[in-house]
C-alpha cells in the first residue's frame, strides 16, 4: 500500500529546503527501526514528530522509545514525544472573554504565535487578526498553561480548542501532533521559520540572559532592585527554563562585566533609568562591544540613543502606552496612572500604535528594538 504524507508535510519540507536546509520525510516502520535511527543520528539536527497517538498500535511504545533515544543523541524534538500525553492530562479549564467568536473554535499556533482561527463547522483557518480581542486575552497566559502541564517550551505546531458559550471561551483541549493546515503555504513558511529558530535555540544558545541595573535610584524596592526585575527573572527561569542574572553596572567594573557577559549570556536586558546613569558613555560603549560579540541587545545601544530622558513617575501627556517590542500591552491615563487598561479595550488605538509608531521611531533594518518602552499622547482639540 502506498504511503502518503500529511497534506501539510511537503509544504514544510519545501519551505525548509528553500532556506538551504535538507529536509526529508521518513515513514516509520518497526522492521527497520535500527536503520532509521542510524540514518537520523548521522544526518539530522532535529526531527518533527507527525505520527498521531494510536496510529502505530502495539508498535507505538517502541516508536516513542526511539524518539527518546534520538533526544539522548542530541537531536532537537519538535515536539517532545511526551508533550501529547501531558496535553491530554490537562485538568484546569481557563476561560476568556470572546464576544467576537461565533461558536466553538480552535486556535492554530506556531510556537507561541497564533496563525489561524477556525470557528464552528468552518474548514479553513481564518486570519487571527479577526479575533484580536480574544487572542489578546489567551496568548499572554500560554506560557503559564504550558508550565502547569510540565511542558517546558511551546510545541512547533499545536491547536487550542475552546467551548464557546455566552461570550466566554473555555479551553477544553490542546493537541500537538495531528494539528494541520492543508494547502496553506503561508503557514508552512511560518512553520519552517519556527523550526530554524527552535533548532538554533536548542543547539547554539546558552539560554542565559543578563539584566542590567545600577545601584540606587527612586525606582528600586527595599532589596535594591527595580520592582519588575525579579519577577522577570522568575518567569525566565521557571517558565522558559533560562538562567537570568542581574548585574549592577558601574564604570569601574565595565571591563570585567563585559568579559563575563560575553562568555556566559545570549542577551542582555537594559533596565537602567536615564536619571540613574546620567553619564552613560562607558555603558553604551560596553553594550556595543557586547553586540559586536554576538550578545543580543534588548534594546541595542543605538535604540537607546533615540529616546529622550523620561520621568517614569509622571505621564507626560493624557495617556501612556506601554509596549512589549512591537505589541501594545497596556495603557494608562494621566488622571489615573496606577490603573492599567488592557489594549483590547482600545483596539483601534492599539492598531494605530503598532502600525505607525514603531516605524516612526525605529529603523526597520535595526537588529534590535526595545523589549519594553513607552509612548505618551496628548489629546488634540478634535479628540
Amino acid at each position: 500500500m502506498a504511503m502518503r504524507a500529511h497534506q501539510d508535510t511537503l509544504p514544510i519540507v519545501d519551505a525548509l529546503r528553500a532556506r538551504g536546509w535538507n529536509a526529508e520525510v521518513i515513514f516509520y516502520t518497526p522492521g527497520i527501526k535500527a536503520a532509521i535511527f542510524k540514518h537520523i543520528v548521522e544526518t539530522a539536527d532535529a526531527f518533527i514528530q507527525r505520527v498521531a497517538p494510536g496510529t502505530l498500535g502495539a508498535d507505538e511504545e517502541e516508536y516513542l522509545s526511539m524518539l527518546h533515544d534520538l533526544i539522548a543523541k542530541g537531536l532537537v524534538a519538535l515536539p517532545h514525544p511526551d508533550t501529547s500525553k501531558k496535553f491530554s492530562a490537562m485538568k484546569d479549564s481557563p476561560s476568556y472573554p470572546a464576544e467576537e467568536v461565533g461558536g466553538d473554535c480552535s486556535v492554530l499556533m506556531v510556537g507561541r504565535v497564533p496563525v489561524g482561527v477556525r470557528c464552528g463547522s468552518a474548514i479553513s483557518w481564518e486570519p487571527p487578526t479577526k479575533y484580536k480581542s480574544f487572542l489578546y486575552k489567551f496568548c499572554p497566559t500560554l506560557d503559564s498553561l504550558l508550565h502547569a502541564l510540565g511542558v517546558t517550551s511551546a510545541p512547533l505546531v499545536f491547536t487550542a480548542s475552546f467551548k464557546v458559550s455566552g461570550g466566554t471561551a473555555t479551553l477544553c483541549a490542546m493537541e500537538c501532533v495531528s494539528a494541520g493546515f492543508p494547502e496553506d503555504l503561508e503557514i508552512a513558511e511560518k512553520v519552517a521559520t519556527e523550526v530554524l529558530c527552535m533548532v538554533a535555540e536548542a543547539k547554539l544558545l546558552k539560554k542565559s540572559v543578563v539584566i542590567f541595573e545600577v545601584a540606587g535610584g527612586s525606582d528600586k524596592d527595599a532589596a535594591g532592585f527595580r520592582k519588575d526585575t525579579l519577577p522577570l527573572c522568575d518567569m525566565l527561569s521557571e517558565v522558559q527554563g533560562w538562567h537570568a542574572e542581574v548585574i549592577f553596572y558601574s564604570d569601574a567594573q565595565k571591563d570585567k562585566i563585559c568579559e563575563h557577559v560575553l562568555a556566559n549570556a545570549d542577551a542582555y536586558v537594559h533596565r537602567i533609568a536615564p536619571e540613574n546613569l546620567p553619564d552613560n558613555k562607558g555603558y553604551l560603549e560596553m553594550l556595543k562591544t557586547l553586540q559586536d560579540g554576538g550578545v543580543f541587545g534588548l534594546p541595542n545601544a543605538d535604540s537607546l540613543t533615540q529616546f529622550c530622558s523620561v520621568d517614569k513617575s509622571k505621564i507626560d501627556g493624557d495617556m501612556r502606552v506601554l509596549m512589549a517590542g512591537e505589541i501594545p500591552y497596556c495603557m494608562m491615563t494621566a488622571d489615573s496612572p496606577s490603573k492599567m487598561i488592557h489594549p483590547s479595550k482600545c483596539m483601534d488605538l492599539a492598531k494605530v500604535v503598532r502600525e505607525t509608531e514603531v516605524a516612526k521611531y525605529f529603523d526597520p533594518s535595526a537588529s534590535s528594538r526595545p523589549s519594553v518602552w513607552t509612548l505618551d499622547y496628548k489629546k488634540t482639540a478634535d479628540g
